[in-house]
């Protein structure tokens, strides 16, 4: 899987359908706009980002209006649950974002009714049970989050897959277009 070219289109894509004011597009490690997008428990200090710092995700759509963070995309060619499980906790415990280069709490972006697409490819093998698996996983972890939604800021995680990188581009726009609809701002439940 070519992550970078994913992480790419799919952030210049946001940027040319969601552009400001409705919403900035943050990316990580691709692109002359390249920015890191890190998610912190609680608040983020001076000189100690790094020790509440729990995830930096490769895509964020933040609505600067509104100082919130409306999407966050994990792309990732490793579609092992454990290893999912551990990118989609590690946002779902996650409070804020803030600029690498801010520390005051006015900096920060609240998560807050938020969607989260985690995005994989998988192998073509006929006998392959890994998509099955994928949304057995993906009903769990929204099942669990119903049932903890008062606390939990991200409203919906999707984990999609496709047999290569360009199916899942299309299907990364498509979950992005039914809940971003066409304002930037996430669908209430």
């Amino acid at each position: 899987m070519k992550q970078e070219m994913i992480i790419d289109a799919l952030a210049r894509w946001l940027g040319d359908e969601f552009h400001k004011p409705l919403l900035a597009i943050l990316q990580d490690h691709v692109g002359e706009k390249r920015q890191h997008a890190p998610l912190y428990i609680r608040e983020k200090l001076p000189k100690q980002g790094r020790r509440k710092q729990i995830k930096q995700v490769d895509v964020a759509a933040v609505d600067e209006s509104a100082k919130t963070v409306r999407l966050i995309i994990e792309i990732d060619p490793d579609a092992n649950p454990a290893h999912i499980l551990g990118a989609v906790g590690a946002a779902l415990v996650a409070d804020i974002y803030v600029p690498t280069s801010k520390h005051s709490s006015s900096d920060a972006y609240e998560i807050e009714d938020c969607v989260m697409l985690y995005a994989t490819t998988v192998s073509g093998k006929p006998n392959s049970q890994k998509p099955q698996q994928l949304e057995v996983l993906e009903e769990t972890i929204n099942s669990k989050l119903v049932l903890a939604n008062r606390s939990c800021r991200i409203r919906r995680v999707y984990i999609r897959h496709a047999w290569d990188e360009n199916q899942l581009i299309e299907e990364c726009q498509r979950v992005i277009r039914e809940e971003l609809g066409t304002d930037g701002r996430a669908k209430p439940n």
